[in-house]
């Protein structure tokens, strides 16, 4: 893959089937109620095959297409990366608090600098969780498996 290649995370229809590149899960830890802000989407948006404007795309403008989530505590919230999403002012009493939890293919990346094994060179960590903690890379057949089915 060429350096400088932006990759978009995205949604594939494949065999009737619809699967996420970019899934990810907010456990939600205190309730968010109707109009109280925090995440709000573009219903819709991950099937685009149109730019979404700017305006709409950083919330500068607002109106119906922008759908804040109330939520009970407790509950996860399921969503694609690939969907416009982001966060609206927080007028709640209380905090916000969730846990977010992301997966990304390996040749995506959050972050440009990673924490490396070798920075906690005391953990004694196992050939098996060295492998979890490698930083995300593209190199067809150089990966080794996490899961080979023994474990």
């Amino acid at each position: 893959m060429p350096t400088g290649t932006r990759i978009t995370p995205a949604v594939r229809a494949t065999s009737g089937a619809r699967k996420s590149e970019s899934p990810a899960l907010a456990r939600i830890l205190w309730i968010i109620g109707p109009g109280e802000g925090g995440f709000a989407g573009v219903p819709g948006s991950h099937k685009s095959n149109f730019p979404l404007p700017d305006d709409f795309r950083y919330f500068r403008t607002t109106g119906p297409w922008l759908q804040q989530v109330p939520i009970r505590a407790g509950s996860a919230l399921i969503f694609s990366e690939a969907l416009t999403h982001g966060t609206l002012p927080w007028s709640a009493e209380h905090e916000r608090r969730s846990l977010l939890y992301k997966y990304c293919p390996g040749y995506m990346s959050w972050s440009t600098k990673y924490p490396v094994t070798s920075d906690a060179p005391e953990a004694d960590f196992t050939p098996r969780q060295q492998r979890i903690l490698e930083s995300p890379y593209y190199e067809p057949g150089e990966r080794a498996p996490v899961v080979d089915g023994n474990d």
